[in-house]
């Protein structure tokens, strides 16, 4: 198979040649490596509806596609009303999901033309952004992290199998320091090794009475 360049492919807004059921099927296939390596991403296993109640009423996907229209890419932005995490505790945000390109066309700066593109749509409608992924998944995190974007807690979801790192970026800056963020995200590192393991769970349960 011939890899196109990356001038080549275009990155638009979902339309309706692209369904629900194809962006889902592509999801499953791109994130077959880490299901492979042992690893449970939500994206690698939901089926259609799944993958539509993530996105929300509001969100978007967007897609990356060759001049032949053949999927390669995509990304998602959802929008929420309310955050529940302290950086930016009750205030619209929204948050980038179901990330992935084709291994075929890794490499050529696609992932980052995604990324740009739900940026720039998600802050039409939100100051904040958020992101997780798995705290291994050392790639996404140094290139988020050059970006603009900032390590602001971790947690573990019972809809995976690992501990995650959640990410922030700020429509203009970021309004705290490097020394806060620092200190905020090792707190939350020991908390959530503590309170949980790698599948949500809490550790410390009280045990029923007979």
């Amino acid at each position: 198979m011939s890899v196109k360049g990356a001038n080549e492919i275009t990155v638009t807004e979902k339309d309706e040649t692209v369904s629900f059921e194809d962006l889902t099927s592509f999801l499953h296939d791109v994130h077959q490596s880490t299901v492979s390596n042992g690893m449970h991403f939500a994206a690698a296993s939901q089926n259609a509806q799944e993958t539509q109640k993530r996105l929300g009423s509001r969100g978007t996907f967007f897609v990356a596609r060759t001049k032949e229209k053949e999927l390669v890419g995509c990304g998602a932005v959802s929008y929420g009303t309310v955050c529940p995490n302290w950086f930016a505790r009750n205030k619209p945000y929204c948050e980038i999901k179901m990330v992935g390109v084709k291994p075929a066309f890794r490499g050529q700066g696609i992932n980052n033309r995604i990324y740009e593109a739900l940026e720039n749509y998600g802050f039409t409608m939100a100051n904040i952004l958020t992101m997780n992924t798995a705290v291994d998944n050392k790639i996404v995190i140094q290139s988020n992290l050059r970006h603009g974007w900032v390590i602001v807690g971790y947690t573990s979801w019972k809809t995976t199998d690992y501990y995650s790192v959640i990410m922030a970026k700020w429509k203009r800056e970021c309004p705290y320091n490097q020394f806060t963020l620092f200190i905020v995200s090792k707190l939350s590192w020991i908390k959530v090794h503590f309170l949980k393991d790698r599948f949500g769970n809490t550790r410390l349960k009280k045990e029923k009475r007979l």
